[in-house]
């Protein structure tokens, strides 16, 4: 599924989803964690623009959801980079970060800065 403008999402929105903008970065908002518990989501950046943002505002007010096992934020950042990808599924109450690439040559670990920051 490839986006072009900021959308709210749904379950319809689960596997590879592709981000790309004209000038600035776009904000995808997720669905609730617990309407699409055990589905996954792969973004993937197609162009270098910094700033493709997710955001948790459909969650109740003050949750934190994203989290890679170390931080815990209602926003993630995904960083620029043609082909940087983010992977994350949903256990029902968060969106846990599996992991991503930078879009070189090789994976990396969640929380490796670049790749993506998770922010309140």
């Amino acid at each position: 599924l490839a986006l072009t403008a900021s959308v709210t999402m749904s379950n319809a929105f689960a596997g590879v989803i592709t981000l790309s903008g004209t000038a600035t970065g776009l904000t995808g908002t997720m669905p609730l964690a617990a309407d699409v518990a055990g589905t996954w989501f792969t973004f993937r950046n197609v162009n270098a623009l910094l700033g493709h943002q997710l955001t948790a505002s459909s969650e109740t007010a003050g949750a934190k959801p994203f989290t890679d096992g170390y931080t815990k934020g209602a926003k993630l950042t995904l960083g620029a980079g043609v082909d940087g990808a983010v992977v994350m599924q949903s256990d029902g109450v968060n969106f846990l970060i599996l992991g991503g690439t930078s879009g070189s040559v090789g994976t990396a670990a969640p929380g490796a800065g670049s790749l993506f920051t998770i922010s309140s």
